[in-house]
Order: structure tokens, then C-alpha cells, then sequence
């Protein structure tokens, strides 16, 4: 709502999405044992997080700020599809009938805000095909809290301005 009353910019809203989360992991972390990531994971977890959430996170505001909310939500359904497509490449796994009858109600569309959100999607069903399995090598909160600092740390660069002119005392309060 508060986006599209231009009260803030999409990079606003990804910023604040991807800190609070960062933030909350962070947190999280401090109640629990820590955990030693190898150096060459955190370099995959840094490709990961540009999947996952940067890319992710990224073309669904920016898609959503450039279409119907609606449009946006049957889109989101294409994650399985793309994630089904990506499998059969990269891992070898046979597409099977049931899983396109599974996923042929997903829709496509060719408007810029449409084809971001699409883009979200295939970003985050790459994420899900490649990293498969190095997710299950560390603790959720471990994943999340670098790859949530990771994309924070990607995305800062391009919303700095728009963080610093946003009139934060003008935003309606939650009701």
C-alpha cells in the first residue's frame, strides 16, 4: 500500500524486507550454538543469497510495483515450473506428466512488472535446484543469516539514495 502511493520505492521496501530479515537471523544466531562456515561456503552462500533473495526479492518488488498485485500472485504459481525445468538441466531429474499437469496452471504474461516477477521466480527455483543440497550442510539460521547479509550488502549500494530521501516521518502509521 505504501508503495504504491509512492510514499516509498521498491528499493525501499526490498531494503527493509532483506534487513529486518537479516537483522531477526542475527538475533536469532546469539541464541544458539555457534557455527563455523567454511571460507569456500561463504562464497556460495553468497551465490546463493543473489538467487535466493537479491534476485528474488528484487524482481518480485519491482515486478509487483510495475503490475497488478493479482498478476503477481498467478505468476508466483511458475516458481514449480521453472524449478521442474531447471531440475531435469542441472540435475538430471525426468519431467514426468504428473508434474506438468501439477504445474500447468501457472501463467505467463509479457508486461515488465509481469516478466520481473516471472524473473523472481526462476531466480529463486534456480536457487532451489542448485543449492539443494548444500542448504542441509549448516543450521537454517546459519544459511539465513549470511545469505540475508549477503544480499543486504548487495542491494545497500543501489538503495542508499532512495533509503536516505524517503520521508519516514510522513509514512501512515499501522492501524
Amino acid at each position: 500500500i505504501i508503495m504504491a502511493s509512492g510514499a516509498v520505492t521498491p528499493w525501499v521496501v526490498t531494503d527493509m524486507r532483506i534487513g529486518g530479515a537479516m537483522l531477526l537471523f542475527w538475533v536469532v544466531s546469539f541464541f544458539q550454538k555457534p557455527e563455523h562456515v567454511d571460507h569456500k561456503d561463504m562464497i556460495t552462500l553468497f551465490f546463493a543469497s543473489l538467487f535466493a533473495i537479491v534476485l528474488n526479492q528484487g524482481s518480485f518488488i519491482f515486478g509487483v510495483s510495475l503490475t497488478s498485485p493479482g498478476e503477481a500472485s498467478i505468476i508466483t504459481t511458475s516458481m514449480p515450473l521453472w524449478a521442474m525445468v531447471l531440475a531435469a538441466f542441472i540435475l538430471k531429474e525426468p519431467i514426468t506428466g504428473k508434474k506438468v499437469l501439477g504445474i500447468a496452471f501457472g501463467a505467463a504474461h509479457s508486461r515488465w512488472g509481469d516478466l520481473l516477477v516471472l524473473f523472481a521466480q526462476l531466480s529463486y527455483a534456480f536457487y532451489i535446484v542448485r543449492f539443494k543440497d548444500f542448504v542441509n550442510k549448516y543450521s537454517l539460521v546459519t544459511i539465513m543469516k549470511w545469505m540475508f547479509t549477503y544480499a543486504f550488502i548487495c542491494t545497500l549500494p543501489f538503495s542508499t539514495n532512495d533509503l536516505m530521501n524517503t520521508r519516514w516521518s510522513s509514512l501512515p502509521a499501522a492501524d
